[in-house]
């Protein structure tokens, strides 16, 4: 449509026929670049949208995690203390459980420890993945927005061109 208008030669046609054409220039120039600006929009919409999906599931997995590390921690030390307890059971009957005390402390020692540190990693991270997708949320929601008003000005311009054509003397 473009190049069609470009070829015509304006100087040849009545004043307000090279109005409208000229007018119909400067609209097609106008919604082209809108709707560019509208793909654009989108593009970085679905881009942020499966970044904020991906963050989720990576916090969602580091949550799990998490817990799963606190079940062992509270496991183990339930473990431990029932372990101890017995210990203190059996030493008061010193000659016939000597045995059942050497098998739980050397079971206690088996015992694998949770590691504190590591816990509170998973939940630093699992903390921070929620900023980022929060901030990737916030992100999304500009784009709308620009997305939102870009497809009103072309609105505008489709209701422009209706009016072009309506009030076109040709």
């Amino acid at each position: 449509m473009k190049k069609l208008l470009s070829q015509i030669d304006l100087s040849i046609c009545p004043p307000e026929v090279s109005e409208t054409i000229y007018d119909l220039q400067i609209l097609l120039n106008e919604v082209s670049s809108e709707y560019i600006r509208v793909n654009d929009a989108e593009a970085k919409i679905r881009t942020k949208q499966e970044a904020l999906s991906k963050a989720y599931d990576q916090t969602s997995r580091l949550s799990e995690e998490a817990e799963e590390l606190e079940r062992a921690k509270i496991q183990a030390k339930d473990k431990h203390d029932v372990l101890a307890r017995s210990i203190l059971f059996w030493e008061s009957q010193i000659e016939e459980l000597k045995k059942k005390i050497e098998g739980a402390r050397n079971e206690q020692a088996a015992l694998k420890p949770v590691d504190d540190k590591e816990l509170e990693n998973l939940v630093t991270q699992s903390l921070q993945q929620m900023e980022v997708a929060e901030g990737i949320s916030e992100e999304i929601k500009g784009l709308e927005s620009v997305r939102n008003a870009t497809q009103c000005k072309i609105n505008l311009c489709k209701s422009k061109f209706a009016k072009l054509k309506r009030n076109a003397p040709f």
